[in-house]
């Protein structure tokens, strides 16, 4: 890993998880796995040298420059190739030998140099669970993202194999649970 050319690092607080889409259907979860970064800081960062890592044993550093300007955002995946990945458009590819998001309950943890940046701890009872759907967090800032209230399924369609999500781009407003079975009185 050269980080020598890199920009200016992250520091706790400027990169928030914002997106995961840990169940890709019908993309197979080894190309259609992704989430979601944003920058929340107000000068650009790089996150080459950025530990993905979750609570057990899956780590993968960041190995090469990803420069994500002020409000940006960068998306991490297990695939670049748009024609196998449903269509997502992939900043940075990470080793899915190494590092993988469990469908039902994970961790996902950013660190640089042994401090952390942000962490989402999730389950399929508290947090959105939908098969092929993304998990879109609502309120931006590394506490809110701690809590499964504060994210909702993703609604908008992207890609080429009918997934849900905004990769790259801002999240979906939440409709409320009861949004599709609503009666709506005169």
């Amino acid at each position: 890993m050269d980080c020598s050319g890199a920009g200016a690092a992250p520091a706790a607080g400027d990169l928030v998880l914002t997106e995961i889409h840990k169940n890709s259907d019908p993309t197979p979860d080894e190309t259609g796995e992704w989430f979601e970064v944003q920058n929340v800081s107000f000068a650009e960062v790089d996150l080459c040298g950025v530990l993905l890592s979750d609570l057990g044993t899956d780590t993968h550093i960041v190995a090469s420059s990803v420069r994500v300007g002020a409000g940006g955002y960068a998306v991490f995946g297990r695939s670049s190739d748009t024609a196998t990945n449903g269509g997502v458009t992939v900043d940075y590819v990470f080793d899915g030998a190494r590092f993988q998001l469990g469908n039902d309950e994970d961790e996902l943890v950013l660190s640089l140099a042994g401090a952390e940046l942000d962490r989402v701890i999730y389950d399929q009872k508290l947090f959105p669970d939908v098969k092929g759907r993304s998990m879109q967090l609502q309120v931006v800032d590394t506490t809110s993202n701690d809590t499964g209230a504060n994210w909702c399924e993703g609604t908008a369609t992207y890609g080429t194999d009918g997934n849900v999500g905004t990769p790259g781009a801002v999240n979906d407003v939440c409709r409320p649970p009861d949004e599709d079975t609503a009666v709506i009185s005169p």
